[in-house]
């Protein structure tokens, strides 16, 4: 009989182990989602600014605009999920804002739309996965941010 008050014991604290143990996947979706987020309105704001055709500043309004709602959406999201991440940018888009701040020209157009369409190429693969999510809210907040960044995919051929 001790033994199987110490089997339920056990199986109750592993439990109750399992539900405070952090969702490390939803936290990495939602970390790299906010900070492309963050990326994209600055690279946006940049391309709004200097780029030298006008489809190329509206495109850079757009990205701007829609990420400043999207960043938005994947906040809550985590903060559903029990995450609060910052809207920072990582080093390689740093590196690409430094490397976009120097240029002009159609030499600016260029590099940015390039970057940007292999930006959301990479992020509709990982939303395309996040939206198979175990885990609901993560799923929810892939799958609504999906034809957002296939959009912009369609307009990064300017």
């Amino acid at each position: 009989m001790k033994l199987k008050w110490l089997a339920i014991t056990v199986g109750v604290v592993g439990a109750l182990a399992a539900c405070d143990k952090k969702d490390e996947a939803a936290e990495k979706f939602y970390t790299q989602a906010i900070q492309a987020d963050a990326a994209a309105m600055k690279l946006g704001e940049l391309a709004a600014q200097k780029g030298d055709s006008e489809d190329v500043r509206n495109f850079g309004e757009t990205v701007r605009n829609d990420h400043r709602v999207t960043v938005k959406s994947m906040t809550k999201g985590a903060a559903d999920t029990g995450f609060t991440i910052s809207e920072s940018v990582t080093p390689e888009v740093s590196a690409e804002i430094a490397k976009l701040d120097k240029l002009s020209g159609g030499e600016f157009d260029d590099e940015f739309v390039n970057f940007m369409l292999a930006s959301n190429q990479r992020a509709v693969a990982d939303f395309q996965a996040a939206a198979k999510s175990p885990n609901a809210v993560v799923a929810a907040s892939a799958q609504k941010t999906l034809p957002v960044l296939q959009k912009q995919i369609g307009r990064a051929h300017v």
